[in-house]
């Protein structure tokens, strides 16, 4: 029975890992079953570093095999939401942003070979707003709140689309939304167009009173220097 515990402590770590990380966004647009094992080896190899570092620490305190076993298996339980987690929230953020200033300054461009654009740059964390086109047609404009993603394709976008959008960016207040970029779904006909915001234009203490009527204000004083 002691066997069994043991295979589970050992392999659970990086399942556990491996699905907390695309459970927090760590999707790829296409893998194989190679890819899968490689991933789940590379979880499993640096949960078990804080497994190890568990069972150091515990086996220090605790003599009882059945007392031990059990805490083991909480242990792996955390190292590998643990390994997950920092995986996505922290690691990958800093490696993309290591990466990407690596490509631009060595080609000029910034590519993904396994993640998509999409994701790398609007599911950071961060909000944006953006506006979805296809054919021409306007689908949406508003705050970027989500993705989901298929094997091998953009399923569905959530935004939250307000009519308010379309008078701030189309409006007098456009030069405050400057456009950033455009992301082309080449293969579905989708643009993604991305806009900046004014300073802390997302945080609960935002006024769009306050900010429409600084706007105006602004403008009346800049057209009495003129």
């Amino acid at each position: 029975m002691e066997y069994y515990i043991e295979i589970i402590i050992l392999l659970a770590p990086g399942f556990i890992a491996k699905e907390v990380a695309r459970a927090l966004g760590n999707v790829k647009s296409k893998i194989t079953p190679i890819d899968q094992v490689l991933n789940y080896f590379v979880y499993s190899l640096f949960a078990s570093m804080w497994l190890l570092l568990g069972f150091v620490i515990v086996r220090y305190y605790i003599q009882d095999s059945i007392i031990l076993g059990i805490i083991m298996i909480i242990v792996a339980i955390v190292s590998g939401i643990f390994t997950g987690a920092i995986w996505q929230l922290v690691i990958k953020g800093i490696w993309h942003r290591a990466m990407r200033f690596i490509t631009i300054s060595k080609d000029g461009y910034e590519y993904f070979q396994e993640d998509t654009l999409l994701n790398g740059n609007l599911m950071d964390g961060k909000p944006h707003i953006i506006e979805i086109v296809r054919n021409g047609n306007r689908i949406a404009r508003g705050e970027f709140m989500g993705a989901s993603f298929g094997s091998d394709s953009l399923i569905e976008l959530k935004v939250k689309s307000h009519p308010h959008y379309d008078g701030w960016l189309d409006g007098q207040y456009k030069d405050y939304f400057p456009y950033i970029s455009t992301y082309v779904d080449v293969t579905n006909g989708i643009e993604i167009i991305e806009y900046g915001y004014p300073e802390g234009f997302f945080s609960g203490n935002f006024d769009v009173n306050k900010f429409i009527s600084s706007v105006e204000l602004e403008q009346k004083f800049e057209g009495a220097v003129e």
